[in-house]
């Protein structure tokens, strides 16, 4: 079964200025679907307000926790929280109606939201596995990790997913809806434009952070072993 035109989009307005809603209708999920869908979303999204909420006040509510090392903690908890409350929402009530239901604005807030977001957690778990590196194979030189080095570290791991994730707002890309419709993220097909930040974005937001991580943590349990 085929799914209408959603009332969200915006009319065509040039051959190269085109709504980020498809003009082409999508198949519906099984209804029963849509609603799985919802439950798990709104359950994920109270969890992770919960979980990510409880260590950040922890975090600042009891000195013998608030170390260097979960510093990076409780920034990768902030962004969770962040996607917790700004970001699965959007698309639990998306379930409901079975298709995007907050605009072409949101859908782009949505998607910027989400991206900056993922690499800045990406990064800042590459900034962990670099701590727990220095803390067991570096030890000599862990003290010089002190806490202003850490803040500089996860400010720059901020910056670095905000010039990912904005970038699409300036041209290098664009954001648009998901096949499903519930959900915006950046576009994987299309021209050149797109194509190369796909994969510019997988290299160097998560292929080499996580080639890093890997390496890293090898590094400790040989280290240990």
């Amino acid at each position: 079964m085929l799914s209408s035109l959603s009332s969200n989009c915006s009319p065509i307005t040039s051959d190269e200025n085109v709504s980020i809603c498809e003009t082409e209708p999508t198949p519906e999920l099984p209804a029963a679907m849509y609603v799985a869908l919802a439950i798990y979303l709104f359950l994920l999204s109270l969890f992770g307000i919960l979980v990510n909420g409880a260590f950040i006040y922890l975090y600042f509510s009891r000195k013998e926790i608030a170390t260097v090392s979960n510093l990076y903690v409780v920034a990768l908890c902030f962004c969770g929280f962040l996607i917790a409350t700004l970001g699965v929402p959007f698309a639990a009530a998306s379930c409901i109606r079975h298709e995007w239901i907050f605009g072409d604005g949101l859908c782009k807030l949505h998607g910027f939201l989400l991206t900056g977001l993922g690499i800045v957690m990406i990064a800042l778990l590459t900034g962990i596995a670099l701590d727990k590196y220095i803390y067991i194979v570096r030890y000599h030189a862990h003290h010089k990790v002190t806490k202003s080095v850490a803040m500089g570290i996860i400010v720059s791991c901020n910056i670095y997913g905000i010039i990912w994730g904005i970038l699409p707002l300036f041209g290098w890309n664009k954001y648009t809806l998901e096949p499903a419709r519930l959900t915006c993220s950046v576009e994987w097909t299309g021209d050149i434009s797109n194509h190369s930040y796909a994969i510019t974005i997988l290299f160097t937001g998560l292929l080499i952070p996580v080639g890093a991580i890997v390496y890293l943590y090898s590094t400790i349990l040989q280290r240990v072993s």
